[in-house]
């Protein structure tokens, strides 16, 4: 998942559409607010579900709670999208992967 989104980032020429939605429409206008959350909330429960089997399954072993390292995960797609429009550096981007996997992996 973390490297299908990194993917999408650099790879897709629409990439930012939810993010550039998010930012400017979605505080102001609550239609689109809806539809950005169930996209968002969609893209946590699916997170969520594979958290909570790794943990299960013990293929990650933390002091953590699903729900927070759910939110950590899917909050940092949304600044790499940012770090990736404003620096437009694909190496940072999968440093940032690469990190993130690594916390998940200790």
């Amino acid at each position: 998942m973390i490297n299908g989104c990194v993917s999408t980032i650099l790879y897709s020429d629409n990439h930012c559409l939810v993010i550039k939605t998010t930012f400017e429409l979605a505080a102001t206008d609550p239609d689109i607010k809806a539809l950005v959350k169930k996209d968002s909330d969609f893209t946590h429960d699916l997170v969520l579900n594979l958290i909570e089997n790794a943990i299960e399954q013990k293929e990650i072993v933390t002091e953590s709670d699903a729900e927070t390292i759910t939110n950590s995960i899917t909050s940092a797609f949304t600044g790499w999208h940012e770090s990736y429009i404003i620096h437009q550096d694909p190496v940072r981007i999968k440093n940032m992967a690469a990190y993130l996997i690594s916390q998940l992996s200790k």
